[in-house]
């Protein structure tokens, strides 16, 4: 076989190869939920993943709030009192139970994410967060709640 016959069939091949590879790539999950699924302080720790608008216990001192996203969004956006907050952490979860498990070093990633936001407040605040979906159905979900004082 000639070398240029090799070089056609070689590209060919890569290129039939990439296209097998192109095929079999699914789309990136749309965005299917955003809740708050804990609010914790010196006090308590409350489980408020029922989607309640109001915590039970009454916090004080550094309020720490986990959400968790599912799907993938633009971008995570929360609130408090209407002032933009930025979250202290961000991590991937490979496993949906609670405690929730993060994924380890080089594990392929899910679409699931937990952001955890730090709040030092001492009075009533709203915490509102939402993110809107970056794939199709494009829709925008978010969940927010009322965070009692001590």
């Amino acid at each position: 076989m000639s070398s240029r016959v090799k070089s056609l069939v070689l590209g060919l091949g890569a290129v039939m190869a990439s296209a097998v590879l192109t095929l079999s790539a699914a789309p990136a999950q749309s965005l299917i939920g955003v809740a708050i699924y804990t609010v914790a302080s010196q006090d308590c720790v409350e489980d408020v993943s029922d989607g309640r608008m109001q915590t039970r216990c009454k916090h004080s001192g550094p309020i720490t709030v986990t959400v968790v996203e599912s799907g993938y969004g633009r971008g995570l956006q929360a609130f408090l009192n209407g002032v933009p907050l930025q979250y202290a952490s961000r991590g991937s979860l490979c496993e949906f139970r609670r405690p929730f498990v993060p994924c380890s070093v080089g594990k392929v990633v899910g679409y699931r994410f937990s952001y955890v936001f730090e709040l030092d407040r001492q009075q009533a605040v709203t915490f509102v967060v939402g993110d809107r979906s970056l794939t199709a159905p494009v829709q925008t979900m978010g969940a927010e709640i009322q965070i009692t004082p001590h």
